[in-house]
């Protein structure tokens, strides 16, 4: 099954050992995102951070751990796929 996920479970996945965690890291699914959530994952990282109360190395790992299993997508192909859907 593919589920494509965008920054706000990315970030909730990074912050909390929650199902979101679980889901992501889980290996059974197929995540897509747009490539612009790794912009905004990193943009928030110093949040993640102090939300988390994870060590630099910890967060960096965990931050590689999700990446490997999310795939990212430009956006202009994002947007054709969408097209070609609601035709």
């Amino acid at each position: 099954m593919i589920l494509v996920v965008d920054a706000n479970v990315v970030i909730a996945a990074l912050i909390r050992n929650s199902k979101a965690r679980e889901i992501l890291l889980s290996g059974k699914f197929k995540f897509l995102a747009p490539d612009f959530v790794k912009e905004e994952t990193f943009k928030y990282l110093e949040y993640v951070k102090q939300k988390s109360g994870m060590g630099e190395d910890a967060l960096n790992l965990l931050v590689t751990l999700v990446f490997q299993e999310v795939q990212t997508i430009p956006r202009g192909i994002m947007r054709l796929s969408s097209r070609r859907q609601k035709s």
